[in-house]
């Protein structure tokens, strides 16, 4: 049986469409994290994102089921 040390990469996602509000990074806590303003006027929080991987910049639209990071640690 072969074993490997790779992982895989699993993508934080938007879960509805609409705009996102910040990108920022908090030491200690959330570390990496998006804030998406949701079309259904909800906000969205999504934390401890891998450093390096947020692909969203504030303002922009994103559509359900975009990619806005990779899933990490950070914090």
């Amino acid at each position: 049986m072969a074993c490997t040390s790779e992982l895989a990469v699993v993508f934080v996602v938007a879960p509805i469409a609409g705009a996102i509000s910040f990108t920022d990074y908090q030491p200690s806590a959330a570390g990496y994290y998006i804030v998406e303003k949701g079309s259904d006027g909800y906000d969205y929080f999504f934390a401890h994102c891998q450093k390096g991987s947020v692909v969203v910049a504030p303002e922009q639209a994103v559509l359900a089921g975009q990619q806005l990071c990779n899933v990490g640690s950070t914090g």
